[in-house]
């Protein structure tokens, strides 16, 4: 589980040349290359169910797993509108974050295990409207 889960899985599994929505660390493309694919008809219509594998969680880095960043959630979700189910890993990890005296992904800063170096390229569930 990461945060965008369900989103970006289903637009990045559903289209070819998705490497044009990662052009670089400073251009990303992702807000709005994945609102645009998951709201293309023949894909939105076709997707009732949405399930998202919890059993271990990611709350940094990635999207490689690293191990110092894995823990055992142990929780499967099920829903039927994938911006709802997002948000609720996003505030999953945030809480974990949290827990283990981390900001919450919002309010942090790129580090050597982060994907993106500019933040202005994070996705947030306000940008998904």
């Amino acid at each position: 589980m990461s945060w965008g889960e369900v989103l970006e899985d289903r637009s990045h599994g559903l289209v070819n040349n998705v490497n044009r929505s990662h052009g670089t660390y400073s251009l990303n493309a992702c807000g709005s290359f994945i609102p645009a694919v998951v709201s293309m008809p023949v894909i939105r219509n076709k997707a009732v169910l949405h399930i998202l594998d919890g059993i271990k969680g990611l709350y940094h880095g990635g999207p490689g797993a690293k191990p110092q960043f894995v823990w055992e959630h142990q929780t499967m979700y099920f829903a039927t509108d994938p911006v709802a189910l997002d948000h609720i890993g996003w505030k999953v990890i945030d809480d974990k974050r949290v827990a283990v005296g981390m900001p919450r992904l919002v309010d942090d800063k790129p580090d050597n295990f982060s994907h993106s170096a500019n933040p202005s390229t994070w996705r947030s569930p306000a940008r998904w409207g």
